[in-house]
């Protein structure tokens, strides 16, 4: 059986990932997909254990990936639970 590990990555008002998802409209349902944008092209979107920047750096999304579901956000709005594999 697969598993999937739930991420935490930067989302909406820093504009890590796209305040719209990658085929809906701007009013969305969790979980859905998003597309990272306004990272530079030299640089990586940090995915963390938890939703803040205290938490462990535990991996990376490229400038330019695409569907990231995310399936959840913390209180502020500002993190989101993502899945990968």
């Amino acid at each position: 059986m697969k598993h999937l590990l739930t991420l935490f990555a930067a989302i909406l008002l820093a504009g890590a990932l796209s305040a719209r998802p990658a085929m809906a409209t701007q009013e969305y349902i969790l979980p859905t997909l998003f597309d990272v944008t306004d990272v530079a092209a030299d640089d990586m979107l940090n995915v963390r254990a938890g939703p803040g920047t205290r938490f462990e750096v535990i991996g990376t999304l490229a400038p330019d990936a695409t569907h990231i579901e995310v399936v959840a956000h913390d209180r502020s709005g500002q993190w989101g639970q993502v899945n990968t594999r």
